[in-house]
């Protein structure tokens, strides 16, 4: 006879994703990411909010992070909120970094930092328990915005996890295998069927059960 299996222990957490291609899923992975690998794995439930090419900032309007977050359902009480830290902000002229607000209101959207303080304002407001992991993005040196990227990342991310009690990040960007070939496609951002199997989804899914 066959002996009952364990359920795993993320099968019974809802997790929201917000993001832009690499949530979504390109070429071997279109409409397919890490997103539903980790839920083939866990059992667990989702909600994906993921288009390509698209901004954190509302200069996308409908199509920011921004305007999308509106689609979710926060009475599922989430878990976690994961959102992709977009490279598309930093590839844009017209979107302006910006810096930590001082209170809790006021939010220019329009620059990078505004629209995370607004989502995580917002996600605080609904759900209070609901951890916001923004994940950044594995890129190569070469990679157009790489040295702005990371500066924003060393400079502006502690700030943001310095005021908000429910921000967590997951740093794709500063992780080794950036360099493994095979794990990227030639862009130099997007990760293979590999990278997110081998690499992407197990860091996740650790970072899930140790925080949630």
């Amino acid at each position: 006879s066959y002996k009952e299996t364990a359920a795993h222990p993320l099968a019974d957490k809802t997790v929201f994703y917000l993001g832009s291609s690499i949530t979504e899923g390109i070429n071997d992975n279109k409409g397919k990411s890490f997103v539903e690998k980790i839920a083939a794995l866990t059992g667990n439930k989702y909600r994906k909010e993921a288009v390509s090419g698209t901004t954190l900032s509302t200069v996308d309007g409908d199509r920011s992070y921004v305007k999308r977050f509106e689609n979710f359902d926060f009475s599922e009480n989430p878990a976690a909120l994961v959102v992709q830290l977009s490279t598309n902000d930093f590839q844009r002229d017209n979107v302006p970094v910006g810096s930590v607000s001082v209170g809790m209101t006021n939010f220019d959207t329009v620059s990078l930092t505004g629209a995370i303080e607004k989502i995580l304002y917002e996600t605080k407001r609904k759900s209070p328990d609901t951890k916001v992991i923004f994940y950044s993005c594995p890129l190569e040196e070469n990679f157009v915005c790489y040295k702005q990227y990371g500066e924003y990342i060393k400079n502006v991310i502690p700030k943001l996890k310095e005021k908000w009690s429910n921000f967590v990040l997951l740093d794709y960007y500063n992780a080794e295998f950036t360099k493994i070939a095979g794990y990227l496609y030639g862009d130099g951002f997007h990760p293979q069927p590999m990278g997110y199997a081998q690499l992407v989804v197990p860091q996740m899914i650790n970072l899930m059960l140790e925080i949630l």
